[in-house]
């Protein structure tokens, strides 16, 4: 059948064109866990997984397809890899440069924009988080047996890597940071190791055996580990709900001037690997809405009387809190006597 006979056939043919093909991601564009939960992945997790995802060691990719679009790319060795694997690598899970970085890095090659929430920039806003983070990863051996036993996937919640997290909630089990067979702790970035596997000797880091701790240990850990996880969980509701926390306007308390709390360091300065100093710029935008700034619950009052100095921390106490608020203002009598007195003697 000619096109001269049925010239129709034309009438309701598309006109395919480039611009209506999908942009296309030179990687997977992988869904991350449980995002927008208290057991949202953290982004090294997302990193090993997209590298397991295709089949390739998770430091070769990053060394192929994430360093070379870096700003400040450089010539990458073996031993330059490996050390950033080892410990470094962990501040990309933070709220530095490195994090911000790596996050816009990695959301080009997926097609992604929501991957820099899985670092505490999405959690904590620009909060410095010197502090937070564990200096190396720690887990759960029961989750991973739980995951794998279900087939589901086996990653790493960014809860765990706060420092002041120490029991899962779950299974009411201290979190692990040393491999039980070689007792190494793990690279951040794997090489060639399987999930939920010791990067050093390939062996199953997970542990069907529930071990109990003692009734004494139990009631002191479990309240503390309650109240942890009960601020962490409402830092990471406010800051979905209002955008990236921008934490001056808590700090800020009307009438008494802008100075009153120490602000925080809301540019967070990393060490860089080669030993420069960097800085993180401020890229998002202030929330529309001062919610957080009016939410009086008792774990973010504490968090921000423990944010001042000892002699302001007294005046961000409420009322109800007047015994601390005094027992403060003693200490701080008691350490200037102690100065002026070893002033006299000198």
């Amino acid at each position: 059948m000619s096109t001269m006979e049925h010239p129709s056939v034309f009438v309701h043919q598309q006109i395919f064109r480039e611009s209506d093909i999908p942009v296309r991601s030179r990687l997977y564009c992988l869904e991350p866990q449980a995002m927008g939960s208290l057991w949202q992945e953290c982004f090294t997790s997302y990193l090993n997984r997209l590298g397991w995802l295709h089949h390739v060691s998770p430091r070769a990719m990053v060394t192929q397809e994430i360093i070379p679009r870096l700003d400040k790319a450089q010539e990458v060795s073996r031993q330059w890899i490996g050390a950033l694997s080892r410990g470094y690598a962990m501040n990309m899970n933070g709220v530095g440069s490195l994090a911000l970085e790596w996050s816009q890095a990695l959301n080009h090659l997926t097609q992604r924009s929501d991957l820099h929430l899985l670092t505490l920039y999405g959690w904590i806003g620009n909060l410095s988080s010197t502090g937070h983070l564990r200096p190396c990863l720690a887990w759960c051996p029961i989750c991973y047996t739980e995951w794998q036993e279900q087939r589901a996937y086996i990653y790493q919640p960014l809860f765990w890597l706060f420092k002041v997290v120490t029991l899962c909630p779950k299974h009411h089990r201290l979190l692990e940071s040393h491999c039980p067979h070689c007792q190494k702790q793990q690279s951040v970035i794997a090489l060639r190791t399987r999930p939920g596997h010791c990067t050093q000797c390939d062996q199953w880091l997970g542990s069907s055996l529930d071990e109990k701790l003692s009734d004494q240990v139990m009631e002191v850990l479990t309240p503390w580990q309650q109240w942890v996880l009960q601020a962490l969980e409402e830092l990471h509701v406010a800051s979905r709900a209002s955008g990236v926390l921008q934490w001056e306007p808590f700090f800020y308390t009307p009438g008494r001037g802008d100075s009153l709390c120490r602000q925080p360091r809301h540019l967070e300065t990393d060490r860089a690997f080669d030993g420069r100093e960097t800085r993180c710029h401020q890229s998002v935008a202030a929330p529309k809405e001062d919610s957080f700034a009016r939410n009086n619950s008792p774990a973010l009052l504490c968090l921000r009387s423990h944010s001042c100095s000892n002699h302001e921390r007294r005046d961000c106490l409420p009322h109800r809190d007047a015994p601390m608020r005094d027992l403060i203002e003693t200490r701080r009598i008691s350490s200037n006597k102690t100065k002026s007195r070893s002033r006299s003697l000198s």
